[in-house]
């Protein structure tokens, strides 16, 4: 990835360079321009264009200055922040725009995107937060159609698409809150370290995982503990989390992302 300026108005723009030669490349370069190309929510990371130059696919994005959550977590375990890491009135802002991405995905586009982790969730410094990497999602005719490749980060991936079976919307929802889990204790569930058949054999086999009620609300245990279950029919779907009392309970609080993001990352808020 790249940083570039846009020349007459002085935007700054991220270049995302793709070699095209290998197939499953081209066709996972396929699968995120079919979600950019169309996109209509702001939650969504925003397409500009497109070119092809020796061999490469350059892909214009928008430009989130912070980079992912992923580079939020390394920042917060570097600080030994201990949970909760995030704030739960920040956090449930950073879940509310992560779940309205997922909303327009599911309903609008009925698309899986079959790879959330914090890598694939960008933030930048006003506290708008965006989904990115469309390239292993996974087009559905309709809302309840399954999919059956295995495709993925290991540590997020739902306890259906490990043991091989059919999968639809749910694996998103379990993906989604392990995602949250760790970006309130600062661990991942499961453990990032393990091997890949250690790994998988504890998301199947091991309790789902639950926050600790001394630290963490009610609201935010039960937020959690509806998109782990292990039956994906049991997990909550985006509408009931959109809805859920964590969430609603911090929509309207002055609590800003924008200025806890400061604090984070040692700069003047304004």
């Amino acid at each position: 990835m790249h940083i570039a300026t846009h020349k007459p108005t002085g935007i700054p723009l991220a270049i995302k360079s793709i070699k095209i030669y290998d197939k499953n490349t081209r066709d996972q370069l396929k699968n995120d321009l079919k979600v950019l190309c169309a996109n209509k929510c702001k939650n969504i990371i925003t397409f500009y264009g497109a070119f092809f130059t020796e061999g490469n696919v350059k892909i214009i994005l928008e430009y989130m200055n912070l980079g992912s959550l992923d580079k939020t977590l390394k920042v917060i375990k570097t600080k030994k922040i201990p949970p909760p890491c995030i704030p739960e009135s920040i956090l449930s802002k950073i879940t509310k725009q992560i779940l309205l991405g997922l909303s327009y995905l599911h309903k609008e586009k009925h698309q899986i995107h079959r790879d959330i982790k914090p890598a694939n969730i960008l933030i930048n410094s006003d506290g708008i937060v965006k989904l990115t990497d469309f390239g292993i999602s996974r087009s559905l005719e309709t809302t309840h159609n399954l999919a059956e490749t295995f495709v993925g980060s290991k540590s997020y991936m739902s306890p259906e698409r490990i043991t091989g079976k059919k999968y639809s919307y749910p694996s998103d929802i379990w993906s989604l809150g392990l995602v949250i889990y760790e970006l309130a204790t600062g661990e991942e569930p499961y453990g990032g370290g393990n091997d890949f058949l250690t790994q998988i054999t504890k998301i199947v086999e091991s309790p789902e995982p639950r926050l600790n009620s001394n630290i963490f609300s009610k609201e935010f245990c039960d937020f959690i503990e509806k998109t782990v279950k292990k039956e994906d029919d049991k997990r909550a779907n985006i509408d009931e989390l959109i809805n859920h009392p964590w969430i609603l309970m911090h929509e309207n609080d002055e609590d800003s992302i924008a200025k806890w993001l400061a604090f984070l990352y040692d700069y003047n808020y304004s």
